[in-house]
C-alpha cells in the first residue's frame, strides 16, 4: 500500500514497473531522466495524476520507495509534501522536506529526489504570472516575489497552515471530478497562485505592505469595478483580476467593499450572480436546466448553488421554478 494522492486518487495511474512508469512520467514531465526504487532491497510502487488549469500544471505523486533523477531547465517548481518526507539533492546540497513543515522551491537546476512512503504535489509555476499576482495583491507594479535561490519555504507561517489551504483547493478539484473547464471558470489557478505568493512571501500578511489610496479614489475604482462585474456575471473573474482592474491592493479592495456593501468582493459578486440567476429562473420563457444555470453563473456545483440560493431567497431554485413556470 502507498499513500493516497492529494487529488484524482481514484483515477491515478499506478505501476510497479519503474521503467514503464518512468516512460509515462517523462511524457508529462520531459525533464525526468530516470526513476527507480530507492535501492535493490525495496520494491518500486508509485502512482501519479496530473491536471492543467488555465495553463497551471499540477502533478501529484505517491510512492512506496523512489529515486528520481531530474533536470529542471524548463522552469521552476514548488514541491509540497502531503504525506511523509522527500529528500532532495541539488549538487552537494541536501533539502529535507517534511509534510506539514516545509515545501521545496526549485529553480532551474538538476536534482535527485529520494523518498519512502510519501505523497507530494508539484506545482509548475510561471515566474511572470507569480510576480503579477503579487503586484496586484499589494497594489504595486513590477514587484518581484521570488528570491533567486532554491529554498525550503515554511508551510506554517504567520499563523497560517498553507497545507490545509492547499488541501481545500485539491478537494475542490475532486468535487468537480477534475473538470478543467469548471476549475478554470472558478479561477482555481488564480487561487493557487495566491497561496503560492503567501507561502513564498509570508510578510504579505503584514499590514505594512499595502498601499493606501485616497478614500475618493478607492470609492471611484470600486464603482467602476462593480460596473464591470455586473456586465460580466457569467464570466470567471478572479480576485487578482479585480485587483488588476481596480488598481487597488487586496486589503484596500476588501476594506472598500466591506465599507460600501458590508461584504467582501467575492461575496458581493456571488450575491449579484444569485440575483441574476433568480431573475432567470422566474422568467417563464427560459427553459434552462438548473445545473446549466449553476455552472453559467460560476458556481462549482448545483448543490453549492442551491445552498447559497436558499440562504439568499429562503427557497430552493427548484421551488422558484415551480412557482413561475407552470
Amino acid at each position: 500500500m502507498i499513500p493516497a494522492l492529494a487529488f484524482n486518487n481514484a483515477r491515478a495511474r499506478s505501476s510497479s514497473n519503474a521503467t514503464l512508469f518512468g516512460d509515462v512520467l517523462s511524457a508529462a514531465i520531459p525533464t525526468v531522466n530516470s526513476i527507480s526504487a530507492l535501492n535493490k532491497e525495496t520494491r518500486f510502487h508509485s502512482k501519479r495524476s496530473s491536471i492543467l488549469i488555465n495553463g497551471l500544471s499540477l502533478h501529484c505523486f505517491s510512492h512506496r520507495t523512489l529515486y528520481l533523477d531530474r533536470d529542471d531547465e524548463l522552469g521552476f517548481d514548488l514541491l509540497i509534501p502531503m504525506v511523509g518526507a522527500v529528500e532532495i539533492q541539488v549538487g552537494d546540497r541536501i533539502f529535507p522536506t517534511v509534510s506539514g513543515n516545509s515545501a521545496f522551491l526549485s529553480y532551474p537546476e538538476s536534482r535527485i529526489q529520494r523518498a519512502t512512503f510519501s505523497s507530494s504535489v508539484c506545482i509548475s509555476l510561471n515566474q511572470n504570472k507569480l510576480n503579477s499576482v503579487y503586484a496586484n495583491m499589494i497594489g504595486l507594479d513590477n514587484f518581484n516575489v521570488l528570491e533567486p535561490t532554491t529554498r525550503l519555504p515554511a508551510l506554517q507561517s504567520a499563523g497560517v497552515s498553507f497545507v490545509e489551504l492547499f488541501k481545500k483547493m485539491f478537494r475542490l478539484i475532486d468535487a468537480v471530478d477534475g473538470n478543467c473547464d469548471v476549475l478554470g471558470q472558478l479561477a482555481i489557478d488564480d487561487s493557487i497562485y495566491r497561496l503560492c505568493v503567501g507561502l513564498l512571501n509570508p510578510n504579505i500578511m503584514s499590514k505594512n505592505v499595502i498601499t493606501n489610496p485616497s478614500t475618493e479614489r478607492a470609492r471611484r475604482e470600486v464603482f467602476n469595478l462593480c460596473e464591470f462585474l455586473r456586465a460580466n456575471l457569467t464570466q470567471s473573474v478572479s480576485l487578482s483580476k479585480m485587483e488588476e482592474i481596480s488598481g487597488l491592493s487586496a486589503r484596500v479592495l476588501q476594506y472598500s467593499f466591506q465599507k460600501a456593501f458590508g461584504l467582501r468582493p467575492k461575496e458581493w459578486l456571488r450575491k449579484q450572480r444569485l440575483h441574476a440567476a433568480h431573475r432567470l429562473l422566474k422568467d417563464e420563457s427560459q427553459k434552462m436546466k438548473l445545473a446549466s444555470v449553476a455552472y453559467d453563473f460560476c458556481f462549482p456545483s448545483p448543490s453549492d448553488f442551491s445552498r447559497h440560493y436558499l440562504k439568499e431567497f429562503g427557497e430552493l431554485p427548484s421551488e422558484t421554478i415551480r412557482k413561475h413556470r407552470r
